[in-house]
């Protein structure tokens, strides 16, 4: 009989057989060359900061998100080792480490990373992560910008797409006012404060 499943999973199962066949004495984990297509994406957790960039490019789904909460998880037996969640991730905490992991528990998504989720301060609708909201928040209140002087407005980042379009057309918070601009110089302008003229012709 033929074996059923791509050719990966043919490839895979063949794998596993051998494994089962070298008995309880082989490696569970087996040390592949780079460029191997079986391996695992290594996630630092602590700089993670559930952007999400990796399951949006994963092209074989390894990398997922749970739509119910702010969550990542990684399913190794699915990763091909192409590297496009390491070139994604713009904190720079994923590498690649190519391997044969024989081990249950990959052939299961994992959870790489949970957050608890932050929720509007107006509907209560859940979004972002609290950890990321606070940092944005912290950056943004020590920048001195005059955009978030204000305490309604770095309230604003507390509220999710709807509730902050609400909040910029009935309370009056208008996202792009602010301290008038210097009036544009011109050339004369330069030239009557150096003490001198442009010359003729």
């Amino acid at each position: 009989f033929l074996p059923l499943g791509s050719a990966r999973e043919v490839l895979r199962q063949a794998l596993d057989a051998l494994h089962a066949a070298a008995g309880p004495a082989a490696p569970a984990v087996v040390p592949m060359p780079p460029l191997a297509p079986f391996g695992a994406a290594m996630v630092a957790a602590e700089g993670c900061t559930l952007c999400l960039a990796c399951t949006m490019v994963c092209p074989t789904g390894a990398f997922s998100a749970n739509p119910e909460t702010p969550q990542l998880r990684f399913l190794e037996d699915a990763c091909v080792q192409c590297g496009l969640c390491v070139a994604t991730c713009p904190e720079r905490v994923i590498s690649l480490a190519p391997r044969l992991n024989f081990a249950p528990e990959a052939a299961q998504p994992q959870v790489v990373k949970q957050e608890e989720p932050f929720c509007c301060t107006r509907c209560a609708k859940p979004f972002g992560t609290r950890s990321t909201i606070e940092r944005v928040k912290a950056k943004l209140a020590g920048s001195r910008h005059w955009m978030f002087a204000d305490p309604a407005r770095l309230a604003v980042l507390e509220m999710c797409e709807d509730c902050r379009a609400s909040a910029a057309t009935l309370d009056g918070i208008d996202p792009y006012a602010g301290p008038g601009r210097p009036a544009v110089r011109t050339t004369e302008d330069w030239l009557r404060d150096a003490g001198t003229t442009r010359p003729e012709g």
